[in-house]
């Protein structure tokens, strides 16, 4: 009984904890995943309200990255990264070709995913694959959001 009343007060606490210091004791048991999740709904909150277009001159941005489409590209690609992450994450081991359409393509140099089958005699090493690509892709996006910091903002 003192269980099933816990696991029903956890939302609740929960919410109460992310209103008062922004995140919740839950959110750490998956932080990067958690983190993920945010910025990719931020980030993708900025690019479709095409608003937050911020280039400082004064910084160190690459200049066609100073337009209008160079800063949706920006996002976009910030925004795939943190996606890519979460997805790669839940589907670690899963025969699967990640599908994220023909904008985020152009936006991002990755490219497409595709892995063979995973049988048991691959699947360590198409295992280490995903994850090295996974990383890279985080890379990526983690590059941009240090580069463009100061212009994430609305």
């Amino acid at each position: 009984m003192i269980r099933w009343i816990r696991q029903q007060l956890r939302p609740l606490v929960s919410f109460w904890q992310r209103g008062r210091r922004g995140w919740a004791d839950e959110d750490t048991w998956g932080l990067s995943n958690y983190l993920a999740e945010v910025i990719a709904g931020s980030v993708g909150y900025l690019r479709k309200r095409g608003i937050g277009f911020q280039c400082v001159h004064d910084l160190n941005y690459d200049q066609h990255d100073c337009t209008p489409e160079g800063w949706e590209n920006v996002l976009q690609r910030i925004e795939f990264g943190m996606r890519y992450w979460q997805y790669a994450e839940d589907h670690e081991l899963d025969d699967i070709t990640f599908d994220y359409g023909p904008q985020m393509v152009a936006a991002t140099t990755a490219g497409g995913v595709v892995f063979p089958k995973i049988g048991p005699d691959n699947w360590l090493e198409i295992s280490n694959q995903r994850a090295a690509r996974r990383d890279e892709i985080m890379r990526l996006a983690l590059d941009l959001m240090a580069k463009y910091w100061p212009g994430l903002w609305d």
